[in-house]
């Protein structure tokens, strides 16, 4: 009978116990991700519960109310998307709500994060916002323009620039932002904290003082007169008028 060498038979000790512990640490991430697709089931529940409370509440009152955001209380916040038919339905309507606002209050527009949009809109829009706010609202109107009417995609860096020359705007966009990225993507994930606390999952979204969401849906048929009515009921409501 031949003998194996104790050599080889260290050497096969030792791929045994390397494919053991390969095998262990398979299985303790299959069970770390079987534990967090467990609690991510779990929140979508909750999530979803919470949805259909919403909508039970929302049989009563047409706005959604959020606990109150102290940074937002002086804020009428408008959340729209660049590809959204119905954020561009209702812009003039937002334009002119900024021009009859009460004084305590200052209105401003702010791009709904998202996938479809993309991140490079949301930091142009920013950068926009924060260096040229003159030009917010112009910027907004050439989006829709360039993305809804001509069908340009809102992830193209030549697109945005396109909306930046519509808009009547001498400036290197993209090296504004990558110039000034690091306060540009503080911004970003202020703004996403903050949709996430009003709890923004639709656009176009009227924010009244941190506090209340209205959005079209909430009104008969999206009429634009009837949801101008809403808008400005709950204005009032939030002012104690």
């Amino acid at each position: 009978m031949i003998k194996t060498p104790p050599q080889v038979n260290a050497k096969l000790f030792n791929k045994r116990r390397g494919l053991f512990k390969y095998i262990s640490i398979c299985a303790t991430t299959l069970i770390a991700t079987k534990e967090s697709l467990s609690s991510t089931v779990s929140q979508l529940v909750k999530i979803e519960n919470s949805e259909q409370l919403t909508t039970q509440n929302q049989q009563i009152r047409p706005f959604l109310q959020v606990p109150s955001i102290v940074k937002e209380e002086n804020t009428v916040r408008v959340f729209f998307s660049p590809n959204c038919p119905y954020s561009y339905n209702y812009f003039n309507f937002f334009l002119n709500l900024s021009k009859s606002l009460p004084k305590e209050l200052k209105f401003e527009l702010s791009p709904l994060p998202n996938k479809r949009d993309g991140v490079e809109y949301a930091l142009a829009f920013l950068a926009i916002r924060r260096f040229m706010p003159e030009h917010t609202s112009e910027f907004t109107k050439s989006s829709f323009k360039v993305f809804q009417d001509l069908g340009l995609n809102s992830k193209n860096w030549s697109a945005i620039e396109r909306v930046t020359r519509a808009s009547n705007i001498e400036v290197n966009l993209p090296s504004l932002v990558l110039s000034r990225k690091a306060v540009l993507i503080n911004d970003l994930s202020a703004l996403i904290q903050l949709t996430k606390e009003l709890r923004v999952t639709n656009t176009p979204c009227v924010a009244v003082v941190g506090t209340y969401t209205v959005t079209p849906e909430y009104v008969s048929g999206a009429d634009p007169a009837l949801f101008n009515q809403l808008v400005n009921g709950v204005i009032s409501m939030a002012l104690g008028a």
